[in-house]
């Protein structure tokens, strides 16, 4: 059987917030691939023909890095949610063992093994 595991909930949001900056820098690719996709005279007047032929490429491109930004992003939120789900335990779980301490802390004496209480 295995010995468990561990989450460190603010490793989780330290890596969502990493991932977070990846998803922008996606979007800003996605915004500037659109950007070439859209102009007819990026190329210049005398290779215009060439830019009709790499729109179809270039925007197969463009809807890839969206796809993989909006991925990302959504990454970024279950990170956080899960992040927040394991803080929300961990918090839950160290009240219930703190109030436990307290409980055992006020009984003036604890009962010995084999009576004599």
């Amino acid at each position: 059987m295995a010995d468990g595991f561990t989450v460190d909930s603010g490793e989780l949001a330290t890596q969502a917030a990493a991932l977070d900056g990846f998803a922008a820098r996606a979007d800003t690719a996605t915004d500037a691939g659109r950007h070439v996709t859209s102009l007819d005279d990026a190329y210049g007047l005398l290779c215009r023909p060439f830019a009709d032929l790499l729109k179809e490429p270039q925007q197969r491109g463009v809807d890839t890095l969206q796809a993989t930004a909006e991925n990302m992003h959504e990454l970024v939120t279950g990170l956080g949610d899960t992040a927040k789900v394991y803080r929300e335990a961990e918090e839950k779980i160290t009240a219930v063992m703190q109030a436990l301490v307290r409980s055992l802390e006020a009984v003036s004496e604890a009962p010995r093994v084999g009576g004599g209480n």
